[in-house]
């Protein structure tokens, strides 16, 4: 265990997050943030309700018409929720209310 946490604080990942997230989460995050820019609440003044999130992606779903690019919204809203300061598993909890 000591060993990962020496890597994820390599990578800059400090050790309140390492602490409070699973290693799949961290690197999630990571790989959303590397990609998209920003970083964890980022936004946290502006904080939306999860749910409006998420009921942004079911429009977003719903007005393409089709649902081949559904991972890319799924990710896209994970994304902004994350800049929101919402964690992965509130994403995903908020998810299996639906």
């Amino acid at each position: 265990m000591e060993y990962k946490d020496n890597i994820l604080k390599s990578q800059g990942v400090c050790q309140e997050c390492i602490q409070k997230y699973s290693e799949e989460e961290i690197i999630t995050m990571g790989s959303l943030f590397e990609k998209y820019g920003g970083f964890f609440n980022q936004f946290n003044i502006e904080k939306p309700v999860l749910g409006k999130i998420i009921e942004n992606l079911l429009d977003s779903l719903t007005n393409e018409g089709d649902f081949s690019r559904m991972l890319e919204f799924n990710e896209q809203a994970l994304y902004q929720s994350l800049l929101h300061g919402y964690t992965p598993r509130a994403f995903i909890d908020e998810l299996k209310k639906l």
